[in-house]
């Protein structure tokens, strides 16, 4: 069994070596759906990269997103970023080609649909886009492992990619914008896959025990993040009491369920 700590509000400047203080890898999250794995020698980020966004999600603050494009700091580990998908919630063109500029040491990883809307040179853009059928693409960038497999986000043309991502030992699961059924999941390959963490949006499986099903088959996990809470308090959430419930009450829908919303809260997800 792997042994959590949770560490609140980690300051994110400087250079911190929490990784190896911890014996673990970090989990931190960036905004909304963004969140930052970082191990002893290489770090990940997925659809954390964005300056501007949509008006109802959060957006990291400037001053930390301006040290992931220039990877300072703890972000100097650096090695992978990806996004789920082109939405702007999750990926923004333009700060993809900051970081691209700025962190040549960094490769991309995204969805043909992606890339295509990044200008310039691509050459630090790797593409993956598994079949609806399978089996999942998988990566090997610098130390970290990365497995893609096609997720639907409800409509075919997305192309919307469930990442696992493996550091130091350790894997956490992102799946983007989900909104599928078991047959879909199972078609793909999702099937019976062991994951340390998952990071599930809070909507999929409110109140809809087909999806939650779906979700137990697909996936094995220890820890789960609910992530990707809309601001505000819009009229879908109000038949669940509101967003502020909805926040209060997702990480116990969960098996091991975990609260992880603030700009740089983090956890580290020990080793055996």
């Amino acid at each position: 069994m792997k042994s959590i700590l949770l560490i609140m509000s980690l300051a994110f400047t400087g250079n911190l070596s929490a990784a190896e203080e911890a014996n673990g890898v970090q989990l931190c999250h960036i905004a909304n759906a963004g969140f930052y794995m970082e191990g002893a020698n290489s770090a990940a980020i997925i659809d954390g990269v964005i300056l501007s966004g949509l008006p109802n999600y959060s957006v990291a603050s400037m001053d930390l997103t301006k040290q992931i494009i220039k990877g300072e700091g703890r972000f100097s580990k650096l090695k992978l970023a990806t996004a789920s998908h082109y939405h702007p919630d999750h990926f923004d063109p333009l700060a993809t080609r900051e970081l691209l500029d700025m962190s040549p040491g960094v490769t991309w990883v995204l969805a043909p649909q992606v890339a295509d809307m990044v200008q310039g040179d691509r050459s630090d853009i790797e593409t993956v886009l598994p079949g609806w059928n399978g089996p999942q693409e998988t990566l090997l960038i610098d130390d970290i492992k990365v497995e893609y497999w096609r997720v639907s986000h409800g409509r075919d043309e997305i192309q919307n990619l469930g990442a696992k991502i493996t550091i130091d030992g350790v894997s956490f699961f992102h799946p983007g914008d989900i909104v599928t059924d078991w047959n879909q999941l199972e078609t793909a390959g999702l099937v019976d896959i062991d994951v340390d963490v998952i990071l599930v949006p809070s909507w999929f499986g409110l109140d809809n025990p087909d999806q939650m099903q779906a979700l137990t088959k697909a996936l094995n996990w220890r820890i789960a993040v609910p992530m990707h809470y809309q601001k505000g308090d819009p009229d879908w959430a109000k038949e669940y009491g509101g967003m502020a419930a909805i926040r209060k009450t997702s990480p116990d829908r969960y098996e091991g369920g975990v609260s992880l919303t603030n700009e740089m809260q983090c956890m580290t997800v020990g080793k055996d």
